[in-house]
């Protein structure tokens, strides 16, 4: 098909990349990010930053378009392994920095979640709100109505369900 172009293919994970930020932009924002946290240290990303974008000969059929820089670059990495590649290195250089390079990047390389422990709740307790309609209990027009019981129901006639006023007020 003539005019359409490639998808750019990750170096690393030899996937498809569709958000492409070259990997010196990316290291652009790892290195602002370091002069707040660990300033240090930044020699040692540095390094490792040239040793990761040098591991591969560049590939004149597999380039891509950066967003930011507006550059065409032949070393495709796509973001996750990038920051992967970038945290893996920092854990041997600085465990304390890796670990808040893991919460505010967080692609979940740990594999603990994106959110950590969420309070569990069962499904039966949760709000559902109607624009407007009548009450199943008790017939009145209501503005909101609550899911409660397989019924929808207005506020009036869930203020006599402790369960239900321990959940509205937690």
């Amino acid at each position: 098909m003539a005019g359409v172009e490639e998808i750019p293919i990750c170096r690393l994970c030899v996937e498809p990349v569709f958000y492409s930020v070259c990997p010196d932009c990316l290291f652009a924002d790892i290195n602002r990010w370091l002069e707040d946290k660990a300033p240090f240290i930044a020699i040692e990303v540095n390094a490792a930053h040239d040793s990761l974008v040098g591991t591969f000969p560049k590939a004149h059929d597999n380039k891509e378009f950066c967003v930011r820089c507006k550059d065409v670059t032949h070393n495709v990495i796509c973001p996750y392994c990038y920051i992967r590649e970038i945290y893996h290195e920092l854990r041997l250089i600085d465990e304390f920095t890796a670990e808040e390079l893991l919460r505010d990047f967080n692609f979940d390389f740990e594999n603990n979640g994106y959110f950590g422990e969420l309070p569990w709740t069962p499904v039966e307790l949760r709000h559902v709100h109607a624009s407007a309609g009548m009450c199943e209990r008790c017939d009145n027009d209501s503005e909101t109505l609550y899911s409660w019981e397989g019924e929808y129901r207005c506020i009036n006639c869930l203020e006599g369900e402790d369960d239900f006023m321990r959940t509205k007020h937690g």
